[in-house]
């Protein structure tokens, strides 16, 4: 155990001297001692912008801190928020405790220092950190647990101030990668990039809802792998999930972690981690995060996101500049892959050029050539790959690929002692002259629920621009491009510099087109008539479908007549700006064979996109080998999050020989629902269709198969799991009065600080409240748009208003937001209010905003019991869409909170047919639209208490029994099963004791019974 160490200003002087220092209990000090050294056992709060807290060299003056200088602990009140930073001395260890409650101001506790984010960052450059300090490397090590015991304020977790103050977990309270690379600790160096590794415990969670998205893991996390691009998309949930080492956190455990960027490129950098004095390392292909919150290299410690809650125990940190291995390590590292070429998302390679690699390793170690294996595309290869070269230094070539093939797969090199390396691969061998490329902004026709002029990306730090700006968007205009962008440094036009530029480049990778939910775009071209794979090249954040028809109508209009090809599963990138290849493949997962031939328009469908695909261009290959029957779905097999709506989709692909559509037989859950389907003989097969006549069970998997001449499969997929509003929350049908939705709006002072209207809700229902102060008047921010009736109004054409009134987004009428000028208003924050009319169902609601948003629903609309979508944070015009589910028939009250920090303001509040993709303004006048009221009449529905009917056989008689309850269950009874007739029950029941009992014949032709609550 590592004793308490004593005079912490000594050992500040000894580093202003340069002097070795030393840390550590389970691993030997590098060579020279470590640059620096936190011991845990100060906790100055400092005095401002300088790095003079903690040991005197600290700051928690950023974006993601709000610690108050307080203690944890003590009474609470102002100056001691909830959480907070103490030290604590416990068998000889002293060390530092963090926690961060959640968010204390949902609790009436006010910003500034209301310690929901606590976080400190620690200036590498004061030691000589370069400015690519993790490329060039870093070594860190630190001693820290989760704590269980000892002093522990209760959490206040965000968004959860109706369900009260929660005890602190018995089992610790952890921390998940968030804020696009920030964790319990994290490095960062300054020409960008971000790492973070955390504390995990299973019940962790992104947000403050106990109950939603569990981590269910328990030991380090670190950032997502989301490729070898720095990205936003590293948080938890994003990437890969596979960045992880178990163990139990709430111990401590003492970590020595190594960072350099990745030799191989796959990643953005490589991880080392070294746990508990083993020499045995866990190697990690990482991707930095854009996370930042300071200019210079740093280290930082904490929490720094608003909706978590977590603690921490830190008994020290330290780190050294360069790459520095513990002790005897080096005999115990595995090899070391480099040179790997294609390289990772390479396209258009010449397959001639094959697979080439290279290995070595250090120490005692040796490298067998047959060590070396090579899987492409789930095939063992191993056995054409030649290997060359001495044994701790080897090169390695494959020359067996073929044009026109996208590959996938893993290189794996092993040492002597069996210790591997593992180097993913994704490349293309598509020749231009072999297939046919469609960039994707060259489409012809465009449409859908949403049409957006598509985002044109272009790579010109890639192609190294300097200088350069990224263009922004184009539009089309009877097909014609127009583009638009800034001009870079001394070129007169950027459009056509960048053009030239990527021309010259090589790369196909120039424009993406940006499309969202229900939205589509048409390509039409002439084809040589034969066999095709088609294949998308697209950033999701998110795995997601995306539909292939051929429209066989007008392809000039809207709304034509479309056969079915199939559907693309995009794979999750981890942000829309890194690229990938989806493949229409059948279900058995075999890349389908499409027969294509003169002027053909193909159209892609996002169902599902939500700001978070990108389309790069596609490629359609020509196919060989003998034509046989396949079948494409949607949802495909594996399918995740589909809507408990959903309409199922297959088309069998005829062979050599067409399928005959009477062998067509189509099963859902085991049951046989041919005769509620559509099969329709068309060109390219067998088209299926299917609509359950009720949602399907939510967050359950489903099987569907099909049978058909001469083959059958079968393939299945699950539901999502969208919140279900209880009917307690509704009036009666009809109950709606006065149509329309109840808006408040407030706009702060427009030239008051913008760090004082943070882009999250609470800042935006504590505008509404008055519970923001503004710090000229000590008072609640006067309301720029009060207007006649002090910000309220009804609105009777649906929540649709941008701050210019131009147009923005689906719908085009936009108003102006009530009460405002329309030039350069910022800091809003409104809220809409309707009790909606909704029939029993499934809906597809959505928000379209600048910036951010929630939605609930509950009893009222004081008491919004039950969040249903949100967006936190800033963004541009951009919709989040999410579904619900009602249970009964009713009048609800929902709660529409839009906020706005600065710049650009608008909000649209929609829902879209789940079946036609259309959609409506909430409360609009199109027909369609939801309708909304200022106010209902009665009082919820309560719902009765469980209860069951028993039945015994008493003589000649069946006793039925059930229990009473208030409001009273109803006995019906039915004589027949197929169709049943429900009618009241005959007969008076008899109470004893809390149960009712009727006594019915046994004998005839015997009848059905139920309790039913009407």
């Amino acid at each position: 155990m590592k004793r308490l160490r004593a005079f912490s200003w000594v050992f500040a002087t000894l580093l202003t001297l340069g002097s070795n220092l030393s840390a550590g209990l389970l691993f030997p000090d590098p060579p020279g001692g470590w640059s620096y050294f936190f011991n845990g056992d100060a906790r100055e709060p400092g005095g401002g912008a300088d790095f003079d807290a903690l040991d005197g060299t600290w700051s928690h003056t950023n974006g993601s801190d709000e610690w108050d200088g307080s203690d944890i602990g003590g009474t609470f009140g102002p100056g001691n928020s909830p959480g907070g930073i103490s030290v604590f001395t416990d068998g000889g260890i002293s060390y530092l405790r963090i926690q961060d409650t959640g968010d204390p101001r949902d609790f009436g506790y006010s910003d500034p220092g209301s310690n929901r984010k606590i976080y400190l960052g620690h200036d590498l450059s004061a030691n000589g950190a370069t400015d690519t300090q993790m490329d060039d490397g870093f070594t860190l090590t630190f001693r820290a647990r989760i704590p269980t015991g000892g002093t522990i304020d209760p959490l206040h977790r965000d968004g959860q101030g109706a369900a009260g103050v929660q005890p602190y977990p018995a089992t610790g309270d952890g921390y998940v990668t968030s804020d696009s690379g920030k964790g319990n600790f994290v490095v960062r160096q300054a020409a960008g990039g971000a790492i973070a590794f955390s504390l995990t415990t299973a019940t962790d969670t992104p947000g403050g809802n106990p109950d939603s998205n569990r981590a269910n893991f328990t030991g380090l996390t670190m950032n997502e792998f989301a490729g070898n691009q720095v990205s936003g998309s590293v948080n938890f949930g994003q990437g890969t999930g596979t960045n992880v080492i178990a163990f139990d956190p709430t111990q401590w455990h003492e970590f020595w972690i190594v960072l350099r960027k990745d030799p191989a490129n796959v990643g953005t950098h490589q991880a080392y981690i070294y746990m508990d004095g083993s020499f045995e390392p866990t190697v990690f292909k990482v991707t930095a995060g854009t996370g930042n919150d300071y200019a210079q290299s740093y280290i930082a410690i904490g929490s720094t996101a608003t909706p978590q809650n977590s603690a921490l125990d830190v008994d020290f940190v330290a780190y050294k500049l360069g790459v520095h291995f513990p002790g005897n390590a080096l005999d115990s590292l595995p090899p070391e892959i480099a040179d790997v070429s294609p390289a990772q998302n390479a396209t258009f390679q010449s397959a001639a050029q094959g697979v080439r690699f290279s290995a070595s390793t250090q120490g005692g170690n040796s490298l067998p050539p047959e060590g070396f294996l090579l899987e492409l595309n789930g095939e063992d290869v191993s056995s054409g790959v030649t290997v060359s070269g001495s044994p701790q230094a080897r090169q390695a070539v494959y020359t067996g690929l073929q044009a026109n093939t996208v590959y996938t797969g893993q290189i794996i090199v092993r040492d002597q002692a069996g210790r591997g390396s593992t180097n993913r691969l994704s490349f293309d061998t598509f020749t231009r002259a072999g297939a046919v490329v469609i960039e994707a902004e060259d489409y012809n026709f465009s449409g859908g629920s949403f049409v957006d002029n598509p985002v044109v990306w272009g790579l010109a730090e890639q192609l190294g621009l300097a200088g350069t700006d990224y263009l922004d968007t184009v539009e089309f205009a009877n097909g014609n491009s127009v583009y638009r962008s800034g001009d870079p440094v001394g070129t007169a036009n950027t459009t056509d510099y960048l053009r030239e530029e990527f021309a010259n480049s090589g790369l196909p990778d120039v424009h993406v087109d940006e499309i969202n939910a229900g939205e589509w775009l048409n390509y039409t071209r002439t084809l040589p008539a034969g066999r095709y794979h088609i294949h998308v090249r697209a950033g999701s954040a998110g795995a997601q479908p995306l539909r292939i028809d051929r429209v066989t109508g007008d392809r000039t209009q809207p709304n034509q007549a479309t056969a079915q090809i199939g559907s693309i599963r995009l794979p999750n990138t981890g942000t829309p700006n890194a690229f990938a290849y989806g493949t229409l493949s059948d279900v058995l997962g075999r890349p389908l064979a499409v027969g294509l031939s003169g002027v053909t328009t193909l159209r892609l469908t996002a169902p599902t996109a939500a700001n978070n695909l990108n389309i790069n261009y596609i490629v359609l290959a020509p196919a060989t080998g003998a034509a046989e029957p396949q079948v494409t779905a949607s949802p495909g097999p594996g399918a995740t999050g589909v809507s408990p709506a959903v309409t199922l989709r297959a088309l069998v692909y005829d062979g050599a020989s067409p399928i005959a559509p009477g062998s067509v037989k189509l099963a859902l859950d085991g049951n046989d629902v041919t005769g509620g389907s559509s099969i329709v003989d068309t060109p390219e097969g067998v088209s299926v269709t299917h609509k359950p006549a009720a949602p399907l069970t939510r967050d359950a998997v489903h099987t569907v198969r099909i049978e058909y001449a001469g083959g059958s499969v079968e393939w299945s997929f699950t539901t999502a799991n969208p919140p279900l509003i209880p009917g307690s929350y509704a009036t009666a049908p009809g109950s709606g009065r006065n149509a329309g939705i109840n808006v408040q709006i407030h706009a702060g002072r427009q030239d008051a600080d913008i760090a004082l209207f943070q882009t999250t809700n609470a800042r935006a229902e504590d505008q509404l409240a008055g519970r923001l102060i503004d710090p000229a008047t000590s008072q609640p921010f006067a309301n720029e748009a009060a207007g006649a009736n002090n910000g309220r109004l009804i609105e009777t054409s649906g929540i649709n208003y941008s701050q210019l009134a131009d147009g923005v987004g689906a719908f085009v009428d936009d108003k102006p937001f009530p009460n405002l000028d329309p030039f350069d208003w910022n800091h809003i924050a409104l809220a809409g209010t309707a009790y909606l009319e909704l029939p029993v169902g499934v809906y597809r609601m959505g928000v379209r905003s600048d910036d951010g948003f929630r939605v609930s629903v509950g009893t009222t609309f004081d008491t919004p019991e039950l969040r249903l979508g949100e967006f936190e944070g800033g963004r541009g015009t951009a919709a989040t869409e999410f579904e619900f589910l009602v249970e009964r028939s009713g009048v609800y009250a929902f709660r529409l909170v839009y906020y706005e920090g600065n710049g650009g303001a608008d909000v649209e509040w929609y829902t879209t047919d789940l079946e036609t993709g259309v959609s409506h303004l909430v409360g609009g006048p199109t027909a369609g639209a939801i309708r909304a009221y200022t106010a209902r009449e009665g009082s919820p529905v309560t719902n009765p208490p469980d209860a069951s009917l028993s039945a015994r056989v008493d003589g000649s008689d069946v006793i039925l029994s059930w229990p009473k309850t208030s409001p009273a269950y109803r006995l019906e009874t039915s004589p027949t099963q197929i169709p049943p007739s429900w009618g009241p029950a005959a007969g008076t029941p008899t109470e004893d004791n809390g149960t009712l009992t009727l006594r019915v014949p046994a004998t005839g032709a015997g009848a059905l019974y139920r309790l039913n609550h009407p």
